[in-house]
């Protein structure tokens, strides 16, 4: 009996890109949930792949990574040591932002907010 390595993903959209949360392996026999959830989040402007869960990435999985890269904005976060290897020889990592975590990130995608500034008009007139 041949075991099967499962692949989920959860899909989080928010304003302007969406974070792939995937776990398992990616492999010819689960690319295809893969090209659904690409599928699922047309139209936004960045994928935000989570790959902290994903043990494995073949041939097909890379192939879905680079047309994906092709049609929009790529970024990754958290490959496994494994994943990250594949990755690197794939030569995929210059093209596509690899982060260490998901914070990180997040923290390239949404910039910080600048901090309040205070209304000179508000102020009152000092005397002199």
């Amino acid at each position: 009996m041949c075991k099967v390595w499962d692949l989920r993903i959860t899909v989080e959209k928010r304003d302007g890109f969406a974070i792939l949360t995937l776990a398992g392996r990616i492999s010819a026999r689960t690319s295809n949930r893969l090209e659904e959830a690409f599928g699922d989040c047309k139209g936004m402007e960045t994928l935000l792949i989570d790959l902290s869960g994903v043990d494995y990435l073949s041939s097909k999985g890379l192939a879905m990574l680079s047309v994906a890269r092709a049609r929009t904005r790529l970024v990754l976060c958290a490959p496994s040591g494994p994943v990250q290897i594949v990755l690197e020889l794939a030569g995929l990592c210059p093209g596509i932002p690899v982060e260490a975590s998901l914070e990180a990130a997040l923290a390239r995608l949404v910039p910080p907010a600048a901090p309040p500034t205070q209304d000179l008009a508000d102020e009152p007139a000092q005397s002199r």
